[in-house]
């Protein structure tokens, strides 16, 4: 079983495409991410998290919470349509710390496979992110809270970008709404 947080902006298409992802077999280290968001804010650094969590039934679980660096596959973007007016692509990939912890994952997995056959389990993804604000005029203190976005994915032996989660409230991705977001420091 697969589930994923924010459900209610999963693409259907990319649901039924995870279904048949070999998470065991695929080179599931090489995804890559594209964040459709409004211009008048930006991911912060550190600030997009992919959780992968997989629960066996008798013999533990293995969690990975990758924290996504910017860069990624270039030509996949090109996939995609421009975004739309006011809008930017912010493109992340996992670290080579995050990979490993993946292959990792997998040859647990298919080590389980080989001496008991079927584990059992659950598969679960979530996406956690924080952002901030590009300017401090014009901008109300919790711009975004209500903004939406598009989290789009390059599944691994797919040459294109498929959406992942559509068209979500920032506020189901950022949790505690209440605080103010943040204006972005420049470095």
């Amino acid at each position: 079983m697969i589930g994923l947080s924010a459900c209610s902006g999963l693409s259907l298409g990319t649901a039924s495409k995870l279904q048949r992802l070999d998470v065991l077999n695929d080179d599931v280290a090489q995804m890559t991410f594209v964040l459709d968001a409004p211009l008048s804010i930006l991911p912060q650094d550190d600030g997009i998290v992919f959780k992968f969590d997989a629960t066996t039934s008798q013999y533990g679980e293995r969690n990975i919470h990758a924290v996504l660096e910017r860069g990624g596959d270039f030509d996949a973007v090109q996939t995609l349509d421009p975004p739309g007016t006011n809008r930017t692509y912010h493109l992340f990939a996992l670290t080579d710390e995050d990979q490993a912890k993946f292959r990792e994952f997998q040859s647990w997995a298919n080590e389980l496979k080989r001496i008991h056959g079927s584990a059992g389990g659950t598969l679960t993804m979530d996406f956690t992110a924080s952002f901030c604000r590009v300017s401090q005029t014009g901008a109300s203190r919790v711009i975004g809270r209500n903004e939406r976005v598009t989290i789009y994915v390059s599944l691994p032996g797919e040459t294109k970008f498929e959406p992942l989660l559509s068209n979500v409230k920032l506020s189901e991705l950022v949790g505690d709404t209440s605080a103010d977001m943040p204006i972005c420091v420049q470095t």
